[in-house]
């Protein structure tokens, strides 16, 4: 009630897939926001799916009351598009990060994982298999971002690894700063990653990349830079043929082009 402006995002908020409670309440949010006569901006959301008949209703007609909006990915602008929203088109902040380009490469593959509903045991040991055929002679550094979602997957994933492997080197890396994390993943040769913000982190670090495709941000920015995509249950060989041949030098170049714009916030705010 005290404040003058309210932000929703960033994130993939308004979508149904996860949870249609969790967008009922994000939507929510933003209507509270409306009614108190708040500033609302939508910070670099994606948009969509939205399954529930309800929700297809509801969630255009608040939006269309926002101050301003902001999206980061081409099929949530076209959405706003077709129902009349104004909404401007902007990558995802994390690109404008300044991240150091002389990190020597080493003989490593980066794997990052959390929990999520539909992974299973089968997939982490078949994940397991593939990393193990494909580098058996490099470190296999394993990331957990956010502990109490990933740590254990990433606990389990490694010890997948070492019963099909015992002499291949891995560690596991947790409690990492952000700055921490990218400057010990900026080293890597390779990466398999299921959160959005660390294949955005390997782009901007010249790793070639393979993404899991756990949410429709993962498929969205893999489309959009053409990157390899294993979903829970499909098989894993051809996915890791186009990681190992993959030329990144055009997609770190197009990641390293895009900056975040500021300006519409700005003026809303100072409006």
């Amino acid at each position: 009630f005290k404040t003058d402006i309210l932000i929703s995002g960033g994130g993939s908020l308004l979508q149904d897939v996860t949870s249609s409670k969790s967008l009922l309440y994000y939507i929510g949010v933003i209507f509270l926001g409306l009614l108190f006569r708040k500033k609302v901006i939508i910070f670099a959301q994606g948009i969509g799916p939205i399954n529930d008949i309800f929700s297809q209703y509801i969630v255009p007609q608040i939006l269309k009351h926002c101050h301003y909006i902001s999206v980061r990915d081409n099929e949530s602008y076209e959405y706003l598009k077709k129902h009349k929203i104004k909404a401007d088109l902007l990558c995802d902040p994390v690109f404008s990060t300044e991240i150091k380009q002389d990190i020597q490469k080493e003989k490593s593959v980066a794997i990052q994982l959390r929990n999520s509903r539909g992974i299973s045991a089968d997939f982490i040991n078949r994940l397991a298999k593939e990393v193990s055929k494909n580098f058996p002679d490099h470190k296999i550094e394993i990331f957990s971002f956010q502990d109490e979602i990933d740590f254990n997957v990433c606990k389990e994933f490694e010890k997948n690894l070492l019963l099909l492997n015992p002499d291949i080197n891995t560690v596991v890396y947790k409690d990492l700063s952000n700055n921490a994390i990218i400057n010990q993943m900026a080293k890597s040769q390779y990466l398999i990653a299921m959160r959005y913000h660390a294949i955005i982190v390997g782009l901007l670090t010249k790793i070639k990349t393979l993404a899991i495709n756990y949410d429709i941000k993962v498929g969205k920015i893999a489309k959009e830079f053409d990157l390899p995509l294993v979903n829970f249950n499909s098989d894993m060989k051809e996915e890791f043929d186009r990681l190992i041949n993959e030329n990144i030098e055009d997609k770190f170049n197009r990641a390293k082009s895009k900056k975040f714009d500021w300006s519409g916030f700005e003026n809303t705010i100072n409006s």
